[in-house]
């Protein structure tokens, strides 16, 4: 059959198809589209603000809660919590509407930063645009963010460091004391709507379905501390060491002539990841309690992520997180030892293997 035959039975197909039977209005044009897509893009961004201010107001105590508590190589010199952007970080649709509620433009700007952080310290407030780090300036968009972080990476003391910073089109130098805190920016990403946080080593990110779930800051609290708990007792780093050795066991296998399909390396990746869990939901306890929230409400979380998730009440064969149930109970247990070491007036340390 030819391609122009194919054409036209396709052709004839369609129009044989059933049509919707009531009156459809048109969009109004070209004009009033763009404008709707403008408003809904405005709308998302607006909850984006108010979420992740939300979200520094929580994390903000707990980083300095667990400062000298948290592995020494994932503590150092920070700005505290904060977080830069520019256009060329928004897809075309938003950067209107970041323009019209971050301040957003083709400069570095600060969008969010904690009140009690160095840079608030030094007079910086959100809309501000950093113009220049330690008298090297920095150019507009993801070049200038890279620049930054890379200098901001290598800070080693707490130092003062120099700024230039554009504050309402004014231009003029600032000092920033860096201050001992969790080495990790917060990351809030607003279009997952997944109910999960992570901690990679560099950035502790929140989904918007986690926020979206969890309206009792309490129990978010409880996922931010578990996660920075992660960061803090080096578990990323040691599930990387443990898939390293199963990797070498399975090539040890293949240098025997053998086949493991790559067995060793996923059980190596998934070694202890239960406990790691279980420690993480301890020490992020300890966090709370450091920080003067409430211990009962946290562990309220763990019944929250049963009802949202639908998850099962037991931790399937093999499972990378212990049961909800199991969480919740244990963090009563948890708790019961921080509310007696505070009535003892004895340190918020969480008690070490023998």
């Amino acid at each position: 059959m030819s391609r122009a035959l194919i054409a036209v039975v396709a052709a004839l197909g369609l129009a044989a198809c059933a049509t919707p039977q009531t009156n459809i209005a048109a969009t109004g044009g070209t004009a009033a589209l763009q404008q709707e897509k403008n408003e809904q893009a405005r709308l998302i961004l607006a909850q984006y603000r108010t979420d992740t201010k939300r979200l520094y107001d929580l994390v903000s105590p707990l980083f300095a809660a667990a400062s000298d508590i948290c592995a020494a190589d994932k503590v150092g010199p920070t700005f505290g919590l904060f977080d830069l952007d520019t256009a060329e970080m928004y897809g075309k649709d938003y950067r209107a509407a970041a323009a019209a509620e971050l301040g957003v433009t083709d400069g570095l700007v600060v969008t969010f930063l904690a009140p009690d952080s160095p840079l608030a310290k030094a007079g910086v407030v959100p809309g501000d645009t950093l113009i220049a780090f330690g008298g090297k300036a920095l150019p507009p968009g993801r070049k200038g963010y890279r620049q930054f972080m890379s200098q901001y990476s290598a800070l080693k003391t707490t130092a003062p460091v120099g700024l230039t910073v554009s504050h309402e089109g004014v231009i003029g130098p600032i000092t920033v004391i860096p201050m001992i805190q969790p080495k990790l920016l917060l990351k809030y990403d607003a279009f997952n709507a997944e109910i999960n946080a992570f901690a990679n080593g560099q950035a502790l990110t929140i989904n918007r379905g986690l926020v979206r779930a969890f309206s009792s800051d309490d129990a978010l609290l409880m996922v931010l501390a578990h996660e920075l708990a992660h960061n803090c007792q080096r578990h990323i780093e040691s599930q990387k060491t443990n898939e390293l050795l199963g990797a070498l066991a399975d090539g040890l296998v293949a240098a025997a002539g053998g086949d493991t399909g790559g067995a060793f390396t996923r059980a190596g990746a998934g070694a202890f990841s239960q406990d790691f869990e279980r420690e993480a939901d301890y020490v992020g306890l300890y966090y709370i309690a450091r920080a003067g929230k409430s211990l009962a409400k946290a562990r309220d979380a763990f019944r929250l992520l049963t009802i949202e998730t639908g998850s099962s009440l037991s931790a399937a064969y093999g499972a990378s997180h212990p049961s909800n149930p199991e969480r919740f109970l244990r963090l009563q247990n948890e708790e019961a030892e921080i509310q007696d070491k505070i009535a003892r007036g004895a340190p918020l340390v969480p008690e070490k293997k023998n």
